[in-house]
């Protein structure tokens, strides 16, 4: 008769317990799609959002346009086919003081983590050279993401790709309520920058199991 504690018993344990693990781990899903072709106010920018999950978009500056944008790009979490219009940031000068905004709400959001950010970005002359990512779970405290090369470079000739992965940050996992800035950076002049094709990827853990949803 086996023991509660023999081999055969752990060896079985620990099998059923890999399993878990393993077969419950899946990629991550696109919970917000903004491609900003539509709409004239950041209320009627109409993402497209994962069921349970609502998204706010806003500025310090208030809400402008560029009529030109362009279609997401390879590394993107999904294809956004047409180039339309971007999100423009008027004035990009000075360290993180000018930025976009997007607050996650909902009744799922608290069953999201590991949270990555794609964005296209195109700067001018003398505007910001790069966008650095800071994470609140309040609206209120702020916290820069400080990690290396984890941010979007910003070129004044082309739309430059970026993808922050926040993956290691832990508590924005199954937070109920979450905001990320986009801040201007490295700007010496009054000049703007744009954004187009902002997509939020995160891993949904199902809460009738202990693993991730497959």
């Amino acid at each position: 008769m086996e023991t509660s504690n023999s081999p055969s018993t752990k060896f079985s344990f620990t099998l059923i317990l890999f399993c878990i693990l393993t077969f419950h781990i899946s990629a991550s899903t696109t919970i917000v799609n903004y491609d900003f072709n539509s709409g004239t106010t950041f209320a009627t920018l109409a993402p497209s959002d994962i069921g349970g999950i609502a998204t706010t978009f806003s500025s310090n500056l208030g809400f402008a346009t560029n009529p030109i944008g362009t279609a997401s790009g390879a590394s993107s979490f999904e294809i956004n086919t047409t180039s339309g219009k971007s999100l423009e940031l008027t004035n990009s000068s000075g360290s993180n003081t000018n930025y976009f905004q997007l607050d996650l709400s909902g009744v799922n959001l608290q069953n999201y983590a590991s949270y990555r950010i794609y964005v296209q970005s195109h700067g001018s002359v003398g505007g910001a050279t790069q966008l650095n990512v800071f994470y609140s779970t309040d609206g209120t405290s702020w916290t820069y993401f400080n990690r290396v090369n984890e941010f979007a470079t910003i070129s004044t000739s082309s739309w430059n790709e970026a993808i922050i992965d926040l993956g290691g940050v832990n508590e924005l996992n199954f937070s109920g309520t979450l905001y990320f800035r986009l801040c201007a950076f490295g700007g010496t002049v009054a000049n703007p920058i744009q954004i187009d094709n902002l997509q939020v990827s995160a891993s949904y853990i199902n809460p009738s199991t202990t693993g991730l949803k497959t």
